[in-house]
């Protein structure tokens, strides 16, 4: 999701650089700003047009965020002295992030491979603590991590288990 964020930043930039009377083909770099309130990404485009349109970086700003045609992704995009700051449009980009991930998501293909997974297994000959119910989430979380990567688990629990099985 991050690329495709920034590679949207990056089209708008390119296009509203193409805009100006220069021979600019140099690659527009992005980078997070120091602050959030800054917003989500940064560009020092105008640092490396000012030696193409010899101007300040914080006067050809401002005309860089004019010249912008923003994507949907984006709420705004400011400049702020000689950067162009744009801000996230956290809607759209909670529907893009939740559209983009299905029920499969992170699941890897089955693997021919049985796992035998044996957890907790409390003896009943002594006191039953907090460790135990530890014992029990550790492993059944361990067997839906197994699964959700595609091995066949069998979970075993004993009962009664005084060392004689």
């Amino acid at each position: 999701m991050y690329f495709k964020i920034k590679s949207e930043a990056q089209e708008a930039l390119k296009k509203a650089v193409d805009q100006f009377d220069c021979d600019f083909d140099d690659e527009i770099k992005l980078e997070f700003p120091p602050n959030p309130e800054l917003g989500d990404l940064a560009s020092t485009v105008s640092f490396q047009l000012a030696k193409h349109l010899r101007k300040a970086p914080n006067l050809i700003a401002p005309e860089v965020v004019e010249k912008i045609e923003l994507p949907e992704i984006f709420a705004k995009v400011e400049a702020t002295g000689p950067y162009v700051n744009f801000f996230i449009n956290h809607d759209i980009f909670a529907k893009q992030l939740l559209d983009s991930v299905d029920e499969d998501y992170g699941t890897l293909p089955k693997v021919d491979e049985k796992i035998i997974l044996e957890h907790t297994s409390a003896n009943p000959n002594g006191p039953l603590h907090i460790g135990h119910i530890r014992n029990s989430v550790l492993g059944d979380s361990l067997r839906r991590l197994l699964t959700k990567a595609g091995r066949e688990v069998d979970t075993q629990y004993y009962v009664n288990d005084m060392g004689r099985q």
